[in-house]
């Protein structure tokens, strides 16, 4: 309700043109690049005698609530925590995992899109709308992701590669398999796992099972 009271007050309009921008996400980026403090935007914002600048200047109400999730130190401005899908969403082009170096993307409307660094779309993004993240260390968010699996195909291999999942302690989603005549067959997965760490173990047990030839992750 409070986006939507100062887009009617026309407050909005009067600081973007202020600050120079044309639309809102680039004001945050300067936020949580620690260029502009959140302070300063409430002044802004909010009207007159509405806020009240503390000593760390800091925005209250509803507008700390939106802008200190952009700006957690100067180092590092977004920790990954998983809980705000609304402002904090990961790639699915490259699905990136807990362990994996990562960067944030500011994209229109949608808050911040993770990828991995090594993400081939990053190239083709407006440098200054990526900004640095990092994994929160003390989370134990599960995070979905897809392996293939190419095996022979003979009776009970699908139930040796679920047994394989459930002594590494990685849960399965969704399961399909596909044959296609003297070709190997391809089972897809799409398994919970913690981090990137424990999707390399899950790799390396499926490659040691009798009747498999290869396993790749997948993106995208």
């Amino acid at each position: 309700w409070m986006m939507a009271k100062l887009l009617r007050e026309g407050r909005l309009k009067e600081t973007l043109k202020k600050r120079h921008h044309k639309e809102v996400d680039p004001l945050l980026v300067e936020v949580a690049r620690g260029h502009l403090t959140p302070g300063a935007v409430a002044h802004d914002l909010l009207p007159d005698g509405v806020w009240h600048p503390r000593s760390d200047d800091q925005a209250s109400g509803p507008l700390q609530a939106i802008l200190s999730r952009f700006r957690k130190s100067s180092q590092s401005p977004v920790l990954i925590t998983g809980e705000d899908g609304l402002l904090v969403q990961f790639a699915r082009c490259c699905n990136p995992l807990p362990g994996e170096p990562v960067l944030g993307f500011i994209t229109r409307g949608r808050g911040i899109t993770v990828h991995r660094t090594t993400c081939s779309q990053l190239g083709g993004m407006d440098p200054e709308r990526q900004i640095a993240v990092e994994w929160d260390q003390t989370g134990e968010a599960r995070h979905s992701g897809d392996i293939k699996i190419y095996c022979t195909d003979r009776p009970g291999m699908l139930a040796h590669i679920t047994k394989v999942c459930e002594q590494c302690g990685v849960n399965i989603n969704r399961a399909e398999a596909k044959t296609a005549g003297e070709s190997p067959a391809c089972v897809t997965l799409e398994v919970e796992l913690r981090d990137v760490a424990e999707l390399n173990r899950l790799i390396a047990n499926m490659e040691k099972l009798p009747g498999v030839e290869a396993v790749h992750r997948t993106v995208g």
